[in-house]
Order: structure tokens, then C-alpha cells, then sequence
């Protein structure tokens, strides 16, 4: 079996410093004996310290390859006595460390060369990192030590722990057989075990993530549930069982003759908007927008209507025209035509009456939405 490499984020993943304390959750910490950084941002800690110095050794006596890729300034000799000095581990010169990285998917490129994806991990707790090397192909496991994380950088551990596991099977490749066929036939089924044992701790991964998913969108649910809003709003969100039929209700346009309606789908809208663009709902929001980008109202109308996000930048396009259009609906219609034809009576009534005296009144009621169409009745 080729070698794995785990490539370790180091920032909020394997240390933090006082600056950045108030970043990660109640994850276990410890005074570092060695500071990087060199007390730059205040006093370093060490996470997961013994959990760690197991999980490297683990990883170095099966025979595989510990890298490191860092947004931040730390350099290969001084995360080399970081490890030394943390982890009591002695890393050779062939590890490598990448500093100052805006992309972790070229690196992680550049480090697979021949391998196959599933044979590179990226360990890292920033999102878009994980995303963007999931988009790749790459194997990833998101580290939990981040302030929105309620399990305290347990998950990463065990599932690095697993992936580790299956590797032990590498050991009865060191033993030397006779060239004959039982030799071949043994290291097919440890290869099939082996690779049986990877997908399923993927497989366990994905589940992981999809669990995830479905208790943000439950607890969006509950969040604009409880807004003041119509009762039968709040049973047809009630029903939704995904985030595209949850988009289709909150795009449903409200009758515009009550301002009072009007005003709380807006209250709901906005609310729905503000909850997928928290950081605690990152996971879910990639549904609408795959690289996390903050969504917008139009950015719902589409994916309620398409699937997709808005193409649009600034102003809107003519997709977003016709989406916007598409969440109208006949009673919506029926009630602007009725309040319309209500407003152009009651103009031409003032017209009639006010004729003897040569003037005229003009009428004119006017809205606006908070997606800034203006509907005006004359």
C-alpha cells in the first residue's frame, strides 16, 4: 500500500495564541513550552496536547508522512522544534511545510503528484479550506475547535484516530513470502480490507456532515417559526423537509394590500437570510452558494425556482426578473389588480365631483419592497 499524507493545518488547529482565545471553543489547551510565534500575539497554546502526540507517532509508525500547510508565517524549523518540542518527535528533513497559503487545494495538488486524492488529508478547522479540497477530490477532516463547534474538537480526533487505524494492516506488507501464489492472495485481501476500512470511515464522514446539515436547518425552522407571521406560513414551513422547499415558501410574495402582512414576510425574509449567512450555518449555505458566499433574497428566488444561486452581481438580471416574477402568485396578482382597480375608482370618483370647479385629484398609492421593486397604483 502507497503512503498516506496527513497534511495539518497548524492556526486554531494544533496551537492558538491569547490574540485568537476567543476564535476556538472549549477545546483542551496548554501552555506551550516552545511559542512559534515568539510571544508576537500574546502567550501560545498547545491543543489537544497528548491526544496529538499520540495521533503523530500513530501516524510516523505506519509508515506515512506528516505535512504541514498554514495561512499563517510559521516556517518549517520552527514548526520542526514546535513538534519537537510539544510532542517530544523528532520529524526528518523530507517532512514539508507551507507557510503564507491563500489556496491549500494547489498545494495539496502539488503534494499528490502521482497519488490518488483519498491518499492526501487535509486536517484543517477554516471551512472554505475543507471545501475547496473536498471540490478536488481530497480527503478532508474538519477540526472542531472552532467557537461555532459544540464538540470541542472530539470529532476530528476520532475520526483522525480511524483513518489511522486502518493503516495497521500495512504491517504484514513488511514481511518477506516465498514467490508463490498464497503471497498475492494475501496482499489482495489485505488490500481490499484495507481500502473497505478507508471508505467506510469516509462513508462515516459524509454521514457525519449530513447530520450536521439537517439540525442548522431544523434549527432555522424553529428560529423563523416562531417569528410573527401568519399561522398557515408557519405550517407550510412546518412541512418542508429541505432547503429548496424552505426557499419556495420564504419567496412566496404576500398580499401587498396588508402593509402589516406585507411588513412580516418582510420581518421573515430577512431573518431567514440573516440565519444562513451566520457562521454557524457555513454547512448548510453551500447548498445555495458552493464556495460560502453570503446569500442574498435573490440568491433564494433562484434557488427556489432553479437550484442555483443568482449569476447576478450589483444589479439584478433578467433570471432574477423572471424569478422574482415566478413567486408571485394568483392571489398576490388578484390582490394588486383588485387594489389597483379600488385606487383608479376611487381617482376617477374625485375627478367627477371635483369637475365643476376645473380641478382634478391624482391618486397615487406606492410600495416598496425591501428587494426594492417599487408597485405603484394610480
Amino acid at each position: 500500500m502507497k503512503q498516506m499524507i496527513f497534511a495539518f493545518d497548524i492556526d486554531e488547529t494544533l496551537l492558538s495564541t491569547s490574540q485568537t482565545l476567543h476564535l476556538i471553543n472549549n477545546v483542551e489547551r496548554t501552555v506551550s513550552n516552545y511559542d512559534p510565534y515568539q510571544g508576537d500575539f500574546g502567550t501560545c497554546y498547545t491543543l489537544q496536547k497528548d491526544k496529538m502526540t499520540t495521533i503523530f507517532r500513530d501516524i510516523l509508525k505506519n509508515g506515512d508522512q506528516i505535512f504541514f500547510i498554514t495561512a499563517g508565517s510559521i516556517n518549517k524549523s520552527e514548526i520542526k522544534k514546535f513538534v519537537e518540542s510539544e510532542y517530544n518527535i523528532n520529524l526528518d528533513d523530507k517532512f514539508k511545510c507551507y507557510s503564507n497559503v491563500k489556496d491549500k487545494t494547489n498545494i495539496l495538488k502539488k503534494i499528490a503528484k502521482k497519488k490518488y486524492c483519498s491518499e492526501v488529508v487535509l486536517i484543517d478547522n477554516h471551512h472554505p479550506h475543507i471545501t475547496s479540497a473536498q471540490g478536488a477530490g481530497f480527503a478532508t477532516i474538519y477540526a472542531d475547535n472552532n467557537v461555532s463547534d459544540e464538540s470541542n474538537g472530539e470529532k476530528y480526533i476520532r475520526l483522525i484516530k480511524e483513518l489511522i487505524s486502518k493503516q495497521d494492516i500495512k504491517q504484514e506488507f513488511h514481511v518477506i513470502y516465498p514467490a508463490s501464489v498464497k503471497k498475492y492472495v494475501r496482499i489482495n485481501e489485505s488490500l481490499s480490507a484495507s481500502m473497505k476500512k478507508r471508505e467506510e470511515v469516509l462513508c462515516k464522514i459524509k454521514k457525519e456532515r449530513e447530520e450536521e446539515k439537517k439540525k442548522i436547518f431544523d434549527k432555522i425552522k424553529e428560529i423563523i417559526g416562531n417569528l410573527d407571521i401568519e399561522e398557515t406560513k408557519k405550517s407550510d414551513i412546518n412541512k418542508c423537509q429541505d432547503l429548496r422547499s424552505l426557499c419556495k415558501v420564504i419567496s412566496h410574495r404576500e398580499a401587498m394590500s396588508n402593509l402589516s402582512l406585507f411588513k412580516n414576510t418582510t420581518q421573515l425574509s430577512n431573518k431567514f437570510i440573516e440565519e444562513l449567512n451566520d457562521c454557524k450555518s457555513y454547512q448548510l449555505r453551500l447548498e445555495i452558494s458552493p464556495h460560502g458566499e453570503l446569500i442574498r433574497m435573490r440568491d433564494v428566488r433562484s434557488y427556489a425556482a432553479c437550484g442555483m444561486k443568482s449569476a447576478s452581481g450589483y444589479f439584478f438580471n433578467t433570471q432574477d426578473r423572471k424569478n422574482e416574477k415566478h413567486s408571485e402568485t394568483n392571489e398576490t396578482t388578484s390582490n394588486l389588480t383588485s387594489l389597483i382597480f379600488q385606487n383608479q375608482s376611487e381617482s376617477t370618483f374625485a375627478n367627477n365631483t371635483s369637475s365643476d370647479n376645473g380641478q382634478s385629484l391624482h391618486h397615487e398609492n406606492s410600495v416598496e419592497r425591501s428587494d426594492g421593486l417599487r408597485v405603484t397604483s394610480l
